[in-house]
């Protein structure tokens, strides 16, 4: 399968601590059946990922996607429309109990080992749509 997408390779190691990453990936290009997973973007070990945003640049006639890790599908957002141009940004929600936790990776997530961001397309095949997925990410080990 090809990739049509842009920015998603590891930094250059440039001295810098604070940088981020962008990939586009282009579904007119190349399609992507019901529960596909996506690599976006490879996060180096040692890395904090503060942020994740995914914007819906172009929308698609159906489907629904989750962006995540390996370790949790929908650990950045769950259930993003990719019907609507929109963009979401990883903001802090609480899951009530008691004590209340923070949701997914709301917070942040340290990766200590290298590994990828990535969409799940949920529900049917989407095959019109591009989307932009972006990190925010800290160099600390």
């Amino acid at each position: 399968m090809s990739l049509i997408k842009t920015g998603a390779g590891n930094p250059a190691n440039d001295g810098q601590d604070f940088y981020s990453l962008e990939a586009i990936y282009d579904l007119s290009q190349t399609s992507a059946l019901a529960d596909a997973v996506i690599e976006m973007l490879q996060i180096p070990a040692g890395s904090f990922v503060k942020d994740v945003t995914v914007e819906v640049m172009t929308v698609d006639t159906g489907g629904t996607i989750d962006v995540g890790d390996d370790s949790d599908v929908d650990g950045w957002h769950d259930g993003i429309d990719a019907t609507a141009a929109a963009t979401t940004v990883s903001l802090l929600a609480l899951t009530e109990a008691a004590p209340n936790t923070v949701t997914g990776y709301r917070a942040g997530k340290h990766y200590a080992a290298a590994d990828s961001i990535d969409i799940k397309v949920l529900g049917q095949t989407m095959a019109a749509g591009k989307v932009r997925v972006k990190a925010f990410i800290q160099r600390v080990g």
